[in-house]
């Protein structure tokens, strides 16, 4: 199962809804590579932690720039933590951690993204050159498709960056209009689920 969340596990409405979705209890990895100041020491990581003892997992972080990624096929739920999405995908790719991410969906094990994590397991990578484009400066990922897991496209933080930048859905609807796509717009709070087939359910887990 592929979960796209905006913000991760971030409401008690949306940790009940993904609690009837998938396993309850067993073992998670939490992958903190995307980016140096996104480590362990981001400030996101406990609430991760909390959100997935909740569901009744224990749970690791691993940095997969520096671990070897076949560590992960030893966990039943990895979620991966947001941030630089370039330099995440780069070291997916470099570690052939993405390979291993595609094998373990392909076992039927849990997958959730974390924003920028929500990015890079999509086929389509190119929406973050409409935006964030200059975070690719350090490390040139070259391909434009990301890790291929799901053809739906989601954009995380829709809420807030529509509020912060002006132009932001104008962007947003070129790009739609322009490669004839559909853009889930993501709330923080909210997340998709990506079926077998490819549909998508949504999860609209705003506490109230």
């Amino acid at each position: 199962m592929i979960v796209l969340t905006s913000d991760g596990l971030s409401t008690k409405s949306l940790r009940d809804s993904i609690k009837r979705q998938i396993p309850r209890k067993g073992k998670a990895a939490i992958i903190t590579t995307a980016s140096a100041e996104y480590k362990e020491k981001d400030k996101h990581i406990p609430s991760h932690i909390l959100a997935l003892c909740e569901l009744g997992y224990s749970i690791s972080c691993m940095d997969v720039e520096h671990e070897d990624p076949k560590r992960l096929k030893d966990f039943d739920l990895i979620l991966i933590n947001g941030g630089n999405p370039y330099y995440l995908l780069h070291h997916l790719r470099k570690s052939g951690a993405d390979k291993v991410l595609k094998e373990m969906s392909e076992a039927g094990r849990t997958l959730i993204g974390v924003s920028a994590g929500s990015v890079v397991l999509q086929e389509r990578f190119d929406l973050m050159d409409c935006y964030t484009a200059e975070m690719n400066a350090g490390v040139h990922v070259d391909s434009k498709i990301g890790v291929g897991l799901t053809n739906s496209i989601v954009m995380p933080h829709y809420d807030r960056c529509q509020q912060l930048y002006p132009a932001f859905e104008s962007k947003l609807y070129d790009f739609e209009q322009k490669n004839q796509v559909k853009v889930t717009r993501l709330k923080d709070g909210e997340a998709v689920i990506i079926n077998d087939d490819g549909s998508i359910d949504r999860i609209f887990g705003r506490d109230v």
